[in-house]
């Protein structure tokens, strides 16, 4: 986790960029209908090769150089919560990794699997009734199953591929998006927007903390380090002028995003994971009765946190899934090179691009690599010229012929 979970290091590669196209159907459902399934033939046709070493293996040198016969299964995908319905094949009415519906998103237990067989049953089932190819009649029945209209995901001849194990509960959107989403909102809405703006506005920040003067109400476009910061302080803020239980209820869901963000966990660990998520459970009636919320606690990522404990259990700790990284790697492999040309041949021109800069680095690296082995290194140099430094040169970048064009980027952890 220490290590591809650091961009300087490289672990994550541009795979592909997927397009992003502009259907002329009058009708927006249907338009969004096209646009997942054309997202799910570009990871059938790119993920070819993976599914074929999945299935018959593929020999691979190791890390000492030994000769190994590996599979490739799909075991994380990292996104978020509109890429995983996209992705479970499911409606934003029903849950990407469980077979609950949009009413069971607020219960207090976990919901069965949503297997890959339970899947590609219902898409069997489904295609008995209505005909793909009609495309309003085919996604007028497919709501009715809780699917989006695919009826070829990507992962359906996968070996060892099942959506409710590779989709991941990822801290970025998860924890700190469902926090500022729903948990600050519940507060701001009891406590009012101007009192605790004003209680924002008396504490003394140390230095080193980030200190919201104006307070949070009016916040527009915050950013994960802000949504660190105001869990925080929210505790202490509205203190005394919310509820005992409703400060129960929001601090059992800033214990739980805090617990699990640990790197190792045990299973004293994992208990005090399931109690905070059980006392808020328990406590959750008090922030209908103050008025945080109407009428009922069908919120999505609020029944992903049933699946953390068991997430930890088959692939580690959720911290190993944030986007942080991905999203990074969007900036300097797609909108960085995207930003140095003139907007002609962006498809051509950005993946040149892409292609130097890979090798680029890959000669530096053998190049260190070959020189931190070097026993005799060349001490032949005039060593009067040890102590010229020449004057740094400015090498001209050459301008690639780039353009803004909106695009996926898909990375695979290397």
């Amino acid at each position: 986790m220490d290590i591809h979970s650091k961009g300087s290091l490289h672990s994550h590669l541009l795979l592909a960029l997927l397009p992003v196209p502009s259907f002329i159907h009058k009708r927006s459902c249907i338009r969004s209908l096209l646009s997942d399934r054309l997202f799910h033939c570009c990871l059938d046709l790119i993920l070819t090769p993976l599914k074929i070493v999945a299935t018959i293996g593929v020999m691979m040198n190791g890390p000492h150089g030994n000769l190994r016969y590996c599979y490739t299964p799909l075991v994380g995908y990292i996104a978020d919560m509109p890429e995983q319905s996209l992705l479970a094949c499911t409606s934003p009415r029903t849950s990407s990794m469980s077979t609950a519906t949009y009413k069971e998103f607020g219960d207090d237990k976990h919901h069965d699997p949503r297997t890959t067989e339970h899947t590609l049953n219902t898409i069997s089932a489904l295609c008995s009734r209505a005909d793909p190819d009609d495309l309003p009649g085919f996604l007028k029945v497919a709501k009715s199953f809780g699917l989006n209209g695919v009826h070829e995901p990507f992962w359906r001849d996968w070996p060892l591929s099942d959506p409710a194990q590779f989709l991941k509960v990822e801290p970025l959107h998860h924890f700190f998006r469902m926090s500022w989403d729903h948990d600050i909102q519940w507060c701001i809405t009891v406590v009012g927007d101007d009192e605790i703006d004003f209680r924002f506005n008396l504490l003394q920040m140390p230095v080193g903390y980030c200190s919201f003067a104006d307070g949070i109400s009016k916040l527009k476009q915050v950013t994960g380090h802000d949504h660190h910061s105001i869990q925080q302080y929210i505790l202490c803020v509205v203190t005394g002028a919310a509820p005992p239980r409703f400060i129960a209820a929001i601090h059992a869901l800033l214990d739980f995003c805090y617990l699990a963000q640990m790197p190792v966990f045990d299973e004293q660990a994992l208990a005090k994971l399931n109690a905070a998520l059980a006392v808020f459970h328990a406590d959750k009636h008090a922030i209908l009765a103050a008025g945080g919320r109407s009428e009922h606690f069908w919120i999505p990522k609020l029944e992903l946190m049933q699946h953390v404990t068991p997430s930890i259990h088959t692939s580690g700790a959720p911290m190993q899934w944030s986007v942080d990284i991905t999203k990074h790697a969007h900036v300097t492999e797609v909108k960085n090179p995207a930003c140095t040309g003139n907007n002609q041949n962006y498809y051509a021109q950005i993946a040149c691009h892409l292609d130097c800069s890979d090798k680029c680095f890959r000669f530096d690296l053998a190049t260190n690599i070959a020189s931190s082995h070097d026993p005799h290194p060349n001490n032949s140099s005039d060593p009067t010229d040890e102590d010229h430094e020449p004057d740094d040169e400015k090498v001209p970048q050459s301008a690639l012929s780039l353009s803004h064009t909106e695009n996926r980027g898909l990375f695979q952890d290397s």
